[in-house]
């Protein structure tokens, strides 16, 4: 879209995407910013962290959003029923998913406006990326 962190947005029209995986703003404007990206990226991030795809669809329709569940999820403080859990992986450190969520549950805004910039996200996550590390080294986990 253009170059990492700059203070004006690049504006897009016409651009093709994929449901689910595109900015709702987008949706409405036919326009794309950077912070549609933003958005994008964190759609992906919540497919690993629930295991799933963003959509699942049934006769051409998408009977499923993975985005307005863990949203639902997120406001209910109930992300433990949605997050992808396997025994043979280990489970996120508390601080981690609450850093990781809150961060997510913000790029997931409506608004460009509401959304952090892709260096706030990045900060961020290597924060949760930091509780995780040291929550296996001090635990063992």
């Amino acid at each position: 879209m253009g170059p990492a962190n700059e203070e004006q947005s690049v504006i897009i029209t016409f651009a093709a995407g994929t449901p689910g995986y595109y900015d709702p703003q987008y949706a409405m404007t036919n326009t794309l910013a950077k912070e549609s990206d933003v958005h994008s990226l964190c759609v992906v991030l919540l497919e690993v962290l629930c295991g799933r795809l963003c959509c699942t669809y049934s006769n051409g329709r998408i009977e499923q959003n993975l985005v307005r569940k863990w949203i639902e999820s997120y406001e209910e403080k109930k992300l433990n029923d949605i997050i992808f859990k396997d025994t043979a992986i280990e489970p996120l450190e508390q601080s981690a998913l609450e850093t990781f969520s809150d961060i997510a549950y913000r790029c997931l805004q409506e608004s460009h406006e509401d959304r952090p910039r892709m260096a706030k996200v990045v900060t961020e996550l290597e924060t949760a990326l930091i509780y995780q590390k040291v929550h296996i080294v001090f635990v063992g986990c």
